[in-house]
């Protein structure tokens, strides 16, 4: 169990958060500069909140009403720093050794070797941390972490520096060692991608702000405001001009059909550029794509890399933007100023309030 509530008062911003999951796999996600590593070394403890409460498991400790702040080095925290942290002039094994010496921690040596194993760096012991890549030096710093046996792993955006490679690699590893070990982990990063792959949970946060927070397959398929859902990168996002009635609105003159129901602070409706369907004029439409079906024009298309950005204009002049795989892009053989039409499928769309 996790269960933080604190205010601190900073010269930008305030940081504000509100966490409270049984969940292991966390992300604190926001852009740069949003506040994500100052809310974590809040954690740690390296300064205490003005108000408020931080609670991991069932260790108590920041608690501003019982004045009780626990020392940065009985908190018994793993914090990773995007630099890791080691000593230039001790070796891997002395880096690894470092904080057991220093918490006078009792570790059986084989366990620190199942450790290394299972991180790879075995061979590496002798070395010294300028001889290492950064895929090495960040599998070092977690195996100088892991002895101690934290109540939670504090992550700041680790795999930065990192080519794609070795990142999704060292994500797996991470993902693995909070299962097997059952070490809650709060990964800061400002990578979408990332945040949807690792986290149970997340917390998007804006000039120190908390905006949203909850289980991942709800925030990133439902995010309830329309700042979230920016954050959440859906790109296709309207005003709802009028509510028809409780599944159907108006938006720039064009009638949508919803799946849910429309609530009274409902202000916005989107999808997901990746969730338009642009039809085959050569096939039969299916029963389940019967609604919203809109036909305009295609504006531009954009290369990125894997999959084509496509922006559709409707009839309306509603734009709409488009993210097709590759091989769905060839199939269409799409061109600019080419007359399509594009289904918004009812069980993709979201809506979400202003504030």
């Amino acid at each position: 169990m996790i269960s933080i509530k604190i205010k601190k008062e900073l010269q930008q911003f305030s940081i504000n958060a509100d966490i409270k999951t049984e969940l292991n796999k966390l992300v604190l996600f926001g852009p740069s500069g949003s506040g994500k590593s100052t809310l974590l070394k809040i954690i740690a403890g390296f300064f205490n909140p003005n108000q408020g409460f931080i609670k991991i498991k069932d260790k108590v400790l920041f608690d501003s009403e019982r004045k009780l702040s626990v020392p940065i080095y009985k908190r018994n925290i793993g914090y990773m720093a995007q630099n890791y942290s080691l000593f230039p002039n001790l070796t891997v094994l002395e880096n690894i050794q470092y904080g057991i010496k220093a918490q006078k921690i009792n570790t059986d040596p084989l366990e620190i070797q199942q450790i290394c194993n299972k991180l790879k760096i075995s061979d590496l012991l002798n070395q010294y941390p300028k001889k290492l890549s950064g895929g090495q030096q960040q599998r070092v710093a977690l195996a100088r972490i892991l002895p101690i046996k934290p109540e939670i792993l504090l992550l700041d955006e680790p795999f930065n520096a990192l080519d794609q490679e070795i990142r999704e690699s060292l994500r797996d590893l991470v993902t693995e060692i909070s299962d097997q070990y059952q070490i809650p982990v709060l990964l800061v990063t400002h990578n979408l991608e990332e945040a949807s792959i690792f986290a149970e949970y997340i917390i998007l946060i804006s000039n120190g702000s908390q905006i949203e927070s909850g289980e991942s397959s709800v925030v990133f398929n439902c995010p309830g405001k329309l700042t979230s859902a920016k954050m959440m990168g859906i790109e296709n996002l309207w005003l709802i001009e009028r509510k028809i009635n409780s599944e159907t609105v108006m938006v720039n003159g064009m009638v949508i059909k919803l799946k849910n129901e429309i609530l009274e602070e409902h202000t916005h409706l989107g999808i997901r550029a990746e969730e338009v369907m642009i039809l085959r004029t050569n096939k039969p439409l299916r029963n389940n794509i019967q609604e919203n079906i809109l036909s305009g024009t295609v504006e531009e298309i954009t290369n990125r890399g894997k999959f084509k950005k496509v922006v559709f204009q409707g009839i309306n002049q509603l734009l709409i933007q488009i993210n097709i795989p590759d091989h769905v892009y060839r199939k269409l053989n799409l061109q600019i100023r080419n007359s399509i039409r594009v289904s918004l499928k009812k069980e993709s769309l979201i809506l979400c309030r202003s504030t």
